[in-house]
């Protein structure tokens, strides 16, 4: 088994963005120069050395509640007021969108499952529970032109990360603005730098120097 398929599967692996600053491992990459188009081209080109077109796996996380650690709605605890509602059905969307995509996959693919696994929720003390799911290409192979899309177009958020036990990483696509490659292995990191480096976003290229020469 590959370093990052057991971080996969280890419940203290901490699965959720912001991917890039929870693991020294990694490594930030801008994509939105200007244009949703060249958003897209950028992250086919750094998908395409990371991958060859083949990841092992896919891994995201499905939310199971919009709870609070405290058991009340995230949105009305930490108090948006006026905006339950409109939050509400918004999540609701998501819900149905992801209910979706977790069949899918879980039906055509071999996959192992995570039960309540914890992310925080970004706001207070609050946290959501979830289930990561890992899905096995297993020489079947995925519709990654349609999975890159989506991520980049932010349609909805599993937090889909595509996974090479070859590379030991997985490749993680927030929106249009950039994507995180996170390594589990310190040669694979000091090996794709030097490839991604063209890709770097300039903000945060003096803690990936840092980094590299911690590794």
């Amino acid at each position: 088994m590959s370093k990052i398929e057991k971080l996969l599967l280890d419940r203290d692996f901490q699965y959720y963005p912001p991917f890039f600053y929870r693991h020294e491992l990694s490594l930030r990459c801008e994509l939105s120069m200007g244009s949703k188009r060249s958003a897209l081209k950028r992250a086919r080109e750094i998908f395409a050395l990371l991958f060859d077109g083949r990841p092992d796996a896919i891994a995201f996380n499905y939310r199971l509640t919009d709870l609070s650690e405290s058991g009340g709605p995230a949105w009305e605890e930490f108090g948006f007021p006026g905006e339950a509602e409109s939050v509400h059905a918004g999540y609701l969307k998501d819900v149905t969108r992801m209910t979706r995509f977790l069949l899918d996959n879980q039906l055509r693919y071999r996959h192992d499952v995570l039960r309540g696994t914890r992310s925080a929720l970004g706001i207070g003390d609050g946290c959501v529970l979830n289930n990561r799911v890992i899905c096995y290409s297993d020489g079947r192979g995925f519709d990654n032109e349609k999975l890159i899309k989506l991520c980049v177009d932010d349609r909805f958020n599993p937090d889909i990360g595509f996974v090479s036990f070859e590379n030991e990483c997985v490749l993680l696509i927030y929106d249009d603005r950039g994507c995180d490659a996170v390594f589990a292995d310190k040669a694979k990191f000091l090996e794709f730098y030097p490839k991604l480096e063209p890709y770097f976003l300039g903000y945060d290229r003096a803690l990936m120097e840092e980094r590299r020469a911690k590794a």
